[in-house]
């Protein structure tokens, strides 16, 4: 699809609600992030990925609850700009709950992680039709 093997690249076509919930308390949330920081600090692809699976799956459930803001900020200051993969799915989460907005954690993590609010406007953008979508 688009030049894209779904068999190679199966991440990138996952869709958030079709993945299974999370099972847990919403602490996981701080605990996959640090799991993907030791990941990226020991350059271990296996739990990289895995922590991500499991970082979105908390994120998709536990979206409101008081331990995002801190774990995404963990997120933010323990991976180097270049590295997506959590940031991402922050960015996303927050861009399909804009309610987040509303919470001091939140609008102090677009105050001090300026890309993390560019890349949200750019992606509200896109969705309003401000945007070319490339």
């Amino acid at each position: 699809m688009n030049f894209i093997c779904k068999h190679c690249c199966a991440d990138k076509f996952v869709k958030y609600d079709a993945l299974p919930p999370a099972n847990g308390e919403t602490t996981q949330l701080l605990l996959h992030a640090k799991m993907y920081e030791i990941g990226d600090k020991y350059d271990v692809q296996g739990l990289q990925q895995l922590a991500r699976e499991k970082f979105l799956r908390a994120c998709v459930e536990y979206w409101n609850d008081d331990n995002f803001a801190p774990a995404a900020h963990l997120a933010f200051t323990t991976t180097p700009e270049s590295d997506d993969g959590l940031r991402t799915i922050i960015s996303n989460i927050i861009s399909q709950h804009m309610v987040l907005l509303n919470k001091p954690e939140v609008e102090a993590l677009l105050n001090e992680f300026n890309g993390l609010a560019v890349d949200l406007l750019k992606k509200r953008g896109k969705e309003m039709g401000w945007m070319r979508a490339d």
